[in-house]
Formats: C-alpha cells, sequence, structure tokens
C-alpha cells in the first residue's frame, strides 16, 4: 500500500465525521441560506444551523452568537462554521449609526472585539475554518456597514483560526418590506456570494 493511499485512508474516519455549522442571526436563522448551500454542495451535505432571530454578538434579548456556539456540541468540533453577525449590533442602535457617531463606532468596535475572542475559541476548540458574511448596505447606513466591514475584515485577517469574509457590500439584494431582511431571490445572492469565497479559499463545507 502506498503512503499516500494510506494516509489518505487515515484520514477517511475524520472526514467521514466531519461537520459544517451556522451560527449567526435571522439572515441564516430562516435556513433559506442554507438549503442554497447545501444544494451547491450537490445535495448530500446536512448543514447544522444554530442561528436565532435576533442574535447579536453583544449580549441581547435572545441568546448571542457567542451563547450559540458554545451550547454547541464540540464532539467533533465542526471542521467549517459559517457565521455572520454585527447586524442587530448596529440596529439596537440604529439612530446613532444613522449619524454615525461615536456611539455607533463604540458599538461596531465592541462587536469586533467580541468575534475576536469567538475566533480565538474556535481555534482553541480545534475548529478548522470559519467562513464570515460581511454587512451589505443598508438605507442611510453606509458608513456604518463601511466601518463594520473593515473591522471584520481586520479581525478575520489577524486571526489564529483559517477565516475568510464574503464582502455582500456590492451585491444590492432585494429586501422585502421591512427594508432589512431580503427576500427569497436576495438570500440565494448571499449563499452564492459565500459559496464563491469557498471555492476561492478551498474551504470544506460537509
Amino acid at each position: 500500500m502506498s503512503r499516500r493511499l494510506a494516509a489518505t485512508l487515515f484520514l477517511l474516519p475524520a472526514l467521514c465525521l466531519g461537520r459544517t455549522v451556522m451560527i449567526g442571526d435571522s439572515m441564516f436563522s430562516n435556513n433559506a441560506v442554507k438549503n442554497a448551500l447545501e444544494y451547491y454542495a450537490g445535495g448530500n451535505v446536512t448543514i447544522e444551523n444554530m442561528a436565532l432571530v435576533g442574535a447579536s454578538l453583544h449580549e441581547g434579548w435572545v441568546p448571542s452568537i457567542p451563547a450559540e456556539y458554545s451550547i454547541m456540541s464540540k464532539n467533533p468540533p465542526p471542521i467549517t462554521i459559517v457565521m455572520d453577525g454585527g447586524g442587530n449590533d448596529v440596529i439596537s442602535v440604529k439612530d446613532d449609526c444613522l449619524s454615525f457617531n461615536d456611539r455607533c463606532q463604540q458599538q461596531i468596535k465592541e462587536a469586533t472585539d467580541i468575534l475576536a475572542d469567538l475566533l480565538e475559541r474556535m481555534h482553541e476548540d480545534k475548529v478548522q475554518h470559519v467562513l464570515l458574511m460581511g454587512p451589505y448596505y443598508l438605507e442611510n447606513l453606509k458608513k456604518a456597514v463601511d466601518e463594520g466591514f473593515k473591522l471584520l475584515s481586520n479581525v478575520c485577517k489577524n486571526a489564529t483560526i483559517d477565516c475568510h469574509i464574503a464582502d455582500t457590500r456590492d451585491l444590492d439584494p432585494p429586501l422585502g418590506d421591512d427594508g432589512i431582511h431580503p427576500i427569497q431571490e436576495g438570500y440565494e445572492l448571499l449563499a452564492t456570494r459565500i459559496w464563491e469565497v469557498k471555492l476561492d479559499n478551498d474551504i470544506p463545507i460537509i
């Protein structure tokens, strides 16, 4: 038996135990992005979805995104985590972020600091990859979105875990009546951008 074949056979049990898990907020909780990613993966992948409506990186009225991660089974640890976060942190101080004042900027900074700590925890737990969906533009919140994306990108770039961010700011997904959440076509645009980043960086979704 060749060494390459032996190494492949050795890895098969780990690959079979591989998991992809989603955490985040209402961008993911309705399973529209999850279903699209499973479709792109050929329909033979089941992604676990822990995302909750209203979740933020800060503590809030529902379990936070770090809390979603905390209660997730780590046996075995996920190979890949697909996540978003920060949108509800901004929306919770929307009036401040409309004017992009100091309170808004502090809120964004705190949220990204929380993310940095979360990524380090994932690394310590032997998670291998993180695919982070960045924010898209909402009406009158361009400065807040750009600041959030800049800080999220820096956190992801400097993380000890393999982390890649999907920039969605150019997508302009069609939104529903609330002016925040996409309609089905919009969710599919977001999933497509995540999948593009997955392919560009050889990130497994299994």
